[in-house]
């Protein structure tokens, strides 16, 4: 299966090279977001050695809501929360949530909070985020527990490329790799790409993607959902 994540670098350069028309945000910024998200994963069973005696895909949907603000010019709150469905019995069930604080300098974002998950390996736990880089253009992002367009569609903890996260309207992106919470110590880590597009002054198309090889079956999931800008 060939997925088309290799777009995410392209687009990252053309928003180093080409003008975007832009406008900044006022301070106090409010935005609310809804998303959706569906997709399999790999339940597999082993035997003592730990060879697989036998994998079947396990089919999940996730829906979460998500506010985040900016207090100040440089300090971000962020809240979500939501629920992830699967079959009964699965290692990951029930509600989710989480809330993060951000400081957020041009060259460089700190942030740190909760987060986690129920079901039967459900957990919770400190969330961080760290950005190197200006906060506008291009800049290496990694956040643990952080919010997602439908947790756990991209990974709990992730790593890569982001571009437009501060007061600008206009595209934004995070491209990289990511651990996803239905992985295992073989299978763990993955691809994923979120992005956001704007679609009128206030409201933004929401996208998100993340895959991961298995032994038999593809660990893959796929969210959509939209953002409204509450501030001026």
């Amino acid at each position: 299966m060939r997925l088309g994540l290799s777009a995410g670098p392209m687009l990252l350069l053309l928003w180093q090279v080409a003008p975007y028309g832009a406008t900044r945000d006022s301070t106090g910024r409010t935005r609310l977001s809804v998303g959706f998200g569906a997709g399999q994963y790999e339940s597999r069973s082993l035997d003592c050695s730990g060879n697989v005696l036998g994998a079947e895909p396990v089919r999940y949907q996730t829906g979460s809501v998500e506010l985040d603000t900016w207090a100040s010019q440089r300090t971000r709150l962020i809240a979500f929360g939501g629920v992830l469905s699967t079959a009964a019995g699965e290692r990951f069930h029930g509600p989710f949530g989480g809330a993060l604080v951000a400081f957020e300098w041009q060259p460089v974002g700190i942030g740190a909070g909760f987060g986690g998950m129920t079901g039967e390996d459900g957990f919770w736990a400190p969330a961080g985020y760290l950005r190197l880089g200006s906060i506008d253009r291009v800049h290496f992002r990694s956040d643990f527990l952080g919010p997602e367009t439908a947790f756990g569609t991209t990974g709990l903890a992730r790593a890569g490329f982001a571009f437009n996260q501060g007061h600008l309207r206009g595209p934004s992106g995070f491209v990289g790799t990511g651990f996803r919470p239905y992985g295992d110590e073989r299978y763990a880590f993955g691809v994923f790409g979120e992005f956001s597009f704007p679609v009128g002054e206030r409201l933004d198309v929401r996208i998100a993607a993340g895959a991961r090889p298995g032994a038999e079956y593809l660990d893959a999931g796929l969210a959509g959902g939209l953002r409204y800008r509450l501030g001026r």
